[in-house]
C-alpha cells in the first residue's frame, strides 16, 4: 500500500466532485436522494489526501421501482416491497439490497470498484443508535488510471450521512479547527507505519470533532 500524502487545499477539487456527481446521478436517477461533496476535499483550506469523497444517499428502497435502463430511463415502478428480516450483519435485507443494487449499476456504467467486505462505517463515541441499518454502506473507488475518488453510497437520514454533512460543516464554519484537523493528519501521515493504520488512528480524532459539531448544531438550533 502506497504511503498517505497530505496536500494543501486545492481549488478545482469542487468543481472536479461536482462533475462526478452528475454521471453517478445520471446513472441511479431517481434512486438518489442527494449527492453531496464531504470528507477534507470539501472544505475549503483544509489539507487532504488528493482522493474525492462523495455521498450518495439513496432515497428509502420501499420506494424503488425497476432498474434504470442505460439510456437513463426510469420505467414505471410497480409496487415495492420491503424485506425487513436481518442479514448476517444485522442489517435489513432491503437495506442492504438496495446498497448492492446502486453499488452494481454504478460498477456497471462508470469506472467504478466496490470494495469487498464493507458493509457498515465506524460508530462515533456517543452515537444515539448504534444499530447496523444506521451505519450500513457501500464503498467504490475510482478504477485504476482514474481519478481517485471514493463514492460512499449510504441510506438518506442515516446516522452516518448525517455524521459527514455534520463534520464537513462544522469544519467550514471554523477555520481555525480545520487548520488544527490538517496538521493533525499531516503529521499522522508522516508518522504512521503502516498506511491501513491511518484510518483507525483518525477515527477517533473524527468522533470528537462531531462531538463538537453536534454541540454547534444544537447552539445554532436554539
Amino acid at each position: 500500500m502506497d504511503r498517505i500524502r497530505i496536500v494543501p487545499y486545492r481549488p478545482e477539487w469542487p468543481g472536479e466532485a461536482k462533475a462526478l456527481a452528475q454521471r453517478i446521478e445520471r446513472v441511479l436517477v431517481d434512486r438518489v436522494a442527494q449527492i453531496r461533496h464531504i470528507g477534507s476535499t470539501a472544505v475549503p483550506g483544509l489539507a487532504a489526501k488528493d482522493v474525492l469523497d462523495l455521498q450518495v444517499e439513496l432515497v428509502h428502497p420501499e420506494t424503488w421501482g425497476p432498474a434504470p435502463s442505460a439510456s437513463g430511463e426510469n420505467p414505471v415502478a410497480d409496487d415495492a416491497t420491503t424485506d425487513n428480516t436481518l442479514n448476517a450483519s444485522g442489517i435489513p435485507r432491503d437495506l442492504a439490497s438496495a446498497l448492492d443494487e446502486a453499488a452494481a449499476l454504478l460498477e456497471e456504467r462508470l469506472p467504478l470498484e466496490r470494495v469487498p467486505d464493507i458493509e457498515g462505517d465506524h460508530i462515533p463515541f456517543g452515537a444515539q443508535t448504534r444499530e447496523p441499518e444506521h451505519w450500513c454502506k457501500a464503498l467504490l473507488v475510482a478504477s485504476p488510471g482514474r481519478r481517485k475518488a471514493h463514492v460512499h453510497l449510504r441510506i438518506e437520514g442515516a446516522g452516518n450521512a448525517q455524521f459527514a454533512v455534520l463534520v464537513r460543516d462544522y469544519l467550514r464554519a471554523h477555520p481555525q479547527q480545520a487548520r488544527a484537523y490538517g496538521q493533525f493528519k499531516e503529521r499522522l501521515a508522516e508518522g504512521v507505519a503502516d498506511p491501513a493504520d491511518y484510518p483507525e488512528i483518525k477515527d477517533p480524532v473524527a468522533d470528537l470533532l462531531w462531538l463538537a459539531a453536534r454541540r454547534w448544531q444544537e447552539e445554532q438550533d436554539a
